[in-house]
């Protein structure tokens, strides 16, 4: 996978196999897990950069 390549809100729900609300509302500025997982906002459209998404997946490993 290229390191620049950008997801779309309904590839990480696909790949986690949760909801996009789930992911729209870690978007939310109020939201205690705000942050976290990086995006980028293209006009209206959002994008996860792969990198990251896959760096935030594997941080939410548990033992």
């Amino acid at each position: 996978m290229p390191k620049n390549e950008l997801l779309t809100e309904e590839d990480v729900a696909n790949i986690t196999k949760l909801s996009r609300r789930f992911f729209v509302k870690r978007r939310m500025p109020n939201h205690p897990e705000f942050g976290e997982l990086p995006f980028v906002k293209l006009g209206r459209s959002i994008r996860y950069p792969a990198a990251d998404f896959y760096k935030w997946l594997d941080s939410n490993k548990h033992k």
